[in-house]
């Protein structure tokens, strides 16, 4: 009857070790989290790329102008391209470079289209090419 007894105590010992998870476990669930985030990243770079071309829409309707504007005050026209807010000797310049790059590094687009009228713009990366405007009546 010993012997009974000394079979029954070693086997409820071994499984009173096997409490924790194993090795496989947890690196299925270690893949599957990183399955999920994978997916999940991949619907919020959608979401960052429209908000840059928002941010572009605001700099063209809003600071784009006010830069134009402010050249319009000091000098009685419209600059005749865009590196004209960078260069102004007699009272500093309007705009840096940094001023006029959109949100993808790339430089804010100004063409003069008539005595008072004038276009900015910038177009966002491949494979979209969607045009970010703003028409000065």
């Amino acid at each position: 009857m010993k012997t009974l007894q000394l079979a029954l105590s070693s086997k409820s010992s071994t499984t009173h070790a096997k409490r924790g998870f194993t090795l496989i476990e947890i690196l299925i669930v270690l893949a599957l989290i990183g399955l999920v985030a994978a997916l999940s990243m991949g619907g919020l770079s959608g979401i960052f790329g429209e908000s840059k071309e928002q941010i572009a829409a605001t700099w063209v309707e809003g600071n784009g102008q006010a830069l134009i504007s402010r050249y319009v005050t000091r000098h009685g026209q419209l600059p005749e391209k865009i590196e004209d807010l960078l260069k102004d000797h007699r009272h500093g310049a309007i705009a840096t470079e940094k001023d006029l790059k959109d949100p993808w590094g790339n430089r804010y687009q100004y063409k003069k289209t008539g005595a008072n009228k004038y276009e900015l713009w910038t177009v966002t990366p491949a494979p979209d090419n969607v045009k970010i405007s703003s028409e000065d009546e």
